[in-house]
């Protein structure tokens, strides 16, 4: 097990007979009565040896074996039994057999080198530091100024950084550990690395060791997949530094786009020529589950259903044939759980509920500030399992739930920018699990509420950039809990996707260059992405997660997915569950061809 006899070492002192010199190492390990000095360890546990040999080792044996008496006993401390065997076995045989130096502690070994002055073996440990000893061996060059064997260490940790496991690293430095992975090639592989460090050394976020590590990374130079994927879910950036990194980023690379793309434009229906109808002008939007599509046209005061590759349905609204509804400006929309159309109607301060077929149902709402009353309800959702309807009453400053038959539920928030307080609040969405999304439009924020209303968190600022608004609009959420918030005057990020804590990870969209808006300091500013999804107004997320968008200037709403349908999910594309974007597959076929 120890290994086979080795090749002579003209160098290493050694004598010329090596299968004797096995065969005494033998003796050594067996206990034999032949060996005649003994190595012995702090728990009294020890190694056999013979005089003869450890003699021609050097001086430092000699006077050691004077010093141990007739019996030769040589004290080692802090050693370990696994070390002293691979020790002993480099003395009589010149190397180290594998399986010996897993047994080792590589820095014992090293000092046991250094304490008998055996400057062979040292040689030999800085030739074959590996994966497990690499990060101890640099922490033992550091404390003794081996300007070799810290370049043999930072030589390996430069080609095989990713097989520095955090067993290896367990008490080794933060300095030490800097020096190993800045020579590494890939950003990504370092800050692996580091995180590694700090799982094994029990460092969190704010460390100032971990702060050290950060610095060697290079975190501009990550892609923003890197920092989605690896650097986000390892929560050794708070949310501020996570922001600042991403804007960085973003300066140079529009990636959001590059990963989405518009899969299709669908149009309204603009009717007859003759009809002396305005040309649509589309708002809130919702889905049916088997894609069917239902939009408002405000200025045409109608909703309207389309297929999912664009065709007309029907309309519901004046010159339809059913019921006798009276929408006049309906601004959301969304379809309840038995496939009812509901609409909030900002000019009437009414909720409005249509059969699927597009029958009048009832209407409930006045106009007024006490509960059940409006002023200008904006949007609309549904809970998916109690199928309450949640609408926010966007001059009323507030969010009010009711049953599907209009009885009130609950009432929250009211003016103010304190959590749970809203000013203007205008787009919202009801999460797989009950959570109330809402679009603080006036505070430039978005808000996260349980299904009681009881404030949970708040994300976003007023600005340009990363998690930052200038007028929200709408929010969605999709089947994996990303929220999609819409701001149609942002420059440069009209659609902007966060996880279920308000952490960014991408824009989407905004107007061609020549059609951006002029803001100060425009040449410093990041490149504009080229996807265009006009001025986004109202916005939903089918279950594979293809986004739907109004744009109101172009009477258009926009499908964007991955056109190749590549980046299917979190498990597929082999993310974690905190990394994930919105989780689209098969963008193509959802949205027709």
């Amino acid at each position: 097990v120890w290994g086979p006899a080795p090749p002579q070492h003209a160098d290493g002192g050694h004598p010329d007979d090596m299968g004797t010199c096995h065969e005494l190492f033998v003796q050594t390990l067996t206990g034999s009565e032949l060996t005649d000095c003994e190595f012995v360890l702090d728990d009294g546990s020890g190694l056999r040896a013979h005089r003869c040999l450890l003699s021609t080792k050097g001086g430092a044996f000699r006077d050691a074996l004077a010093a141990g008496g007739a019996k030769g006993v040589m004290h080692v401390e802090g050693t370990s039994l696994g070390s002293l065997r691979a020790f002993v076995q480099y003395l009589y045989v010149g190397e180290i057999a594998e399986v010996a130096m897993e047994a080792a502690e590589w820095h014992e070994v090293w000092r046991l080198a250094e304490r008998y002055q055996v400057a062979p073996l040292k040689s030999y440990l800085a030739g074959h530091v590996d994966a497990g000893s690499a990060a101890r061996a640099a922490e033992v060059a550091a404390d003794a100024s081996e300007t070799e064997l810290l370049e043999a260490c930072c030589a390996f940790a430069a080609a095989s950084l990713p097989r520095m496991g955090e067993a290896g690293l367990r008490g080794v430095r933060a300095g030490v550990a800097l020096n190993l992975m800045v020579g590494h090639e890939s950003p990504a592989e370092r800050f692996r690395f580091a995180a590694r460090w700090c799982r094994a050394n029990g460092k969190k976020c704010g460390d100032d060791d971990v702060l050290t590590l950060l610095r060697g990374v290079e975190l501009d130079r990550l892609t923003m997949p890197e920092l989605v994927d690896v650097v986000r879910p390892s929560g050794l950036l708070t949310a501020d530094m996570l922001l600042d990194v991403y804007e960085q980023r973003l300066k140079t690379d529009a990636w959001g786009d590059s990963r989405f793309d518009v899969v299709q434009h669908l149009r309204l229906y603009d009717g007859d020529p003759d009809s002396g109808l305005r040309p649509p002008s589309p708002s809130g939007i919702a889905l049916f589950s088997d894609g069917r599509i239902v939009v408002c046209d405000s200025a045409n005061a109608k909703v309207q259903m389309l297929s999912y590759d664009g065709r007309f349905i029907r309309e519901y609204g004046p010159g339809a044939e059913f019921g006798h509804n009276h929408l006049v400006q309906p601004s959301g929309v969304a379809v309840g759980r038995r496939g009812q159309v509901i609409v909030t109607d900002r000019a009437t301060n009414s909720v409005q509920i249509f059969t699927e077929t597009g029958c009048f149902l009832r209407s409930f709402g006045t106009m007024g500030d006490g509960e059940g009353q409006f002023r200008g309800p904006h949007s609309v959702a549904v809970h998916p399992a109690r199928g309450d309807l949640v609408v926010t009453d966007e001059f009323n400053h507030r969010v009010q739930v009711f049953d599907v038959h209009g009885n009130v539920k609950r009432v929250f928030g009211h003016e103010g920018d304190g959590n749970g307080e809203f000013r203007n609040p205008t787009g919202v969405a009801v999460s797989w699990d009950g959570n109330i999304v809402v679009a603080d439009c006036g505070n430039a924020r978005v808000q996260i509420f349980s299904p009681e209303g009881h404030f949970i968190r708040a994300f976003g600022s007023r600005g340009e950039g990363p998690a930052r608004f200038r007028s929200i609009t709408g929010v969605s959420v999709a089947r994996n809990g990303d929220i999609v918030v819409c701001d149609p005057y942002s420059d440069s990020r009209r659609l902007q996707v966060f996880d279920t804590k308000g952490v960014y990870l991408q824009s989407i969209g905004s107007y061609e260059p020549d059609q951006r808006d002029p803001s100060p300091g425009e040449a410093e500013s990041p490149p504009p992405p080229t996807l265009d999804v006009g001025r986004p107004r109202g916005i939903a997320v089918d279950g594979k997660g293809t986004v739907f968008v109004t744009d109101a200037n172009e009477n258009r709403i926009s499908a964007v997915g991955f056109p190749d349908g590549s980046m299917a999910s979190r498990e597929q594309r082999g993310g974690s569950p905190g990394a994930s974007l919105v989780g689209v597959t098969g963008a193509k076929e959802t949205v027709g061809k």
